[in-house]
């Protein structure tokens, strides 16, 4: 059965959907979210001036939008870039994957595959 408008809109906004994560080089859990397509398309424009990657803004960004708790500001965000990859690329990794979305922020294999497959045949 097709799902109904209402039942689209009734679907968790990426905001909520979170999952607490064990980071072991930092001795302890946090709590992340998942980022939308829009934040993501906003953090690219953001971070792409005249046709210029920003990678050390994007990481921060995806840190600002991925947090749930503790909340990050940017600066507190740009802070955490500088600990050991280990910690935080792990973190920066399972937003994305909660998200539904590669580290790059592009649509994964998974996500679509999931989504395909909810298409009726025919």
């Amino acid at each position: 059965m097709m799902l109904t408008l209402d039942q689209l809109m009734a679907l968790p906004r990426a905001a909520e959907v979170t999952e607490v994560i064990e980071v072991p080089d930092w001795g302890g859990p946090v709590t992340i979210r998942a980022i939308s397509l829009a934040q993501r398309d906003e953090m690219r424009r953001d971070t792409n001036a005249n046709g210029v990657h920003d990678a050390g803004r994007w990481d921060t960004l995806v840190l600002v939008n991925g947090f749930a708790d503790p909340v990050l500001d940017y600066d507190s965000a740009a802070q955490l870039r500088q600990l050991k990859l280990g910690g935080i690329g792990q973190v920066i990794d399972r937003i994305w994957e909660l998200s539904g979305l590669t580290p790059a922020g592009q649509i994964s294999k998974a996500a679509v595959d999931a989504a395909e497959a909810t298409f009726r045949p025919g």
